[in-house]
């Protein structure tokens, strides 16, 4: 007996056909996209396999910036101006032998500016020395005379019209041979190219080097920093000697004498140069985390 086949239950068989294929795909479908993301936790897994673990804080990672401008990549200049100091030798080279004793006397020296810019005198400091001087120096009042005319041979009188104060001050305690400061906060302007004689008085002495016999002449005569000269004793304008010591403001003088000490000098004007924002060099290719980074200003200025 064979089966009968009713178009009902022909229905019944196709709609199980149709229910079975939609069960298959759609499994199909689940474990295809599990899969997928199988293979993309594995990806990632073997990624970072070849990058070194961060460190164990939470710190940034470091990145060093380089401010060297390399010539080739920037046109900025820019130089820091500092004062400079420009001194004598100490003893033996300058032996700071004499004095005219323990009253008031001064010494002479010039100052010259050989740049193209004006310069000041900020500071004078001078050697004393208590035994040479023979008496007692401390608390010694102190004049800075200056001469834009009287550049060489003798200088005296220290006054006007010839002769202005520069600036003035107190000397501190002086129990030992050594330099010590005489008149500070100075703002003297030496124009480019000008030469100032000056004249350093002590109302209680001071100490200088050269006896006039011409036996152990200190040397050399002239010392220049920042293109600037100092020049004393026998350093010559015009033929002749720029160093004279003896008494203030008039009297007595001697020749060829030795400032000794130093000054400090720096540039009367400072030009800024504007401020500019820096360009960085662009990061590298390819960085690992937690590594340094090394970056420089290739343009503008900090």
């Amino acid at each position: 007996m064979q089966p009968k086949f009713t178009l009902n239950s022909l229905r019944k068989v196709f709609a199980g056909i149709i229910c079975f294929s939609m069960v298959l795909v759609v499994s199909t479908q689940v474990s295809l996209g599990q899969i997928t993301e199988q293979m993309r936790k594995e990806q990632t897994l073997l990624k970072d396999a070849f990058i070194d673990p961060p460190p164990a804080t939470n710190a940034a990672t470091a990145v060093m910036v380089n401010t060297a401008k390399p010539n080739s990549q920037s046109s900025v200049v820019q130089r820091v101006v500092a004062p400079t100091t420009i001194a004598t030798p100490p003893p033996p080279t300058y032996p700071g032998n004499n004095s005219r004793g323990n009253v008031n006397s001064f010494v002479s020296f010039i100052i010259r500016n050989t740049n193209a810019f004006d310069m000041k005198l900020t500071q004078v400091n001078g050697y004393f020395d208590p035994t040479v001087i023979g008496g007692t120096v401390s608390g010694s009042n102190m004049t800075l005379w200056y001469s834009t005319t009287s550049l060489s041979g003798v200088p005296v009188p220290l006054s006007g019209p010839t002769w202005l104060s520069a600036g003035t001050g107190t000397l501190g305690t002086v129990s030992t041979a050594g330099v010590y400061t005489c008149v500070s906060g100075l703002s003297l302007v030496i124009p480019a190219g000008a030469t100032y004689r000056f004249a350093l008085q002590s109302t209680r002495g001071l100490t200088y080097s050269g006896t006039g016999t011409g036996v152990g002449t200190p040397s050399p005569n002239n010392f220049t920093g920042d293109g600037v000269v100092l020049g004393v004793g026998d350093f010559q304008v015009a033929g002749l000697n720029v160093g004279y010591a003896g008494d203030a403001p008039t009297g007595t003088t001697f020749t060829a004498r030795y400032f000794m000490g130093s000054i400090e000098v720096d540039r009367a004007t400072c030009t800024p140069v504007a401020a500019e924002a820096p360009i960085i060099s662009p990061l590298p290719a390819n960085t690992c985390a937690g590594s340094s980074v090394t970056l420089s200003v290739i343009g503008g200025n900090l």
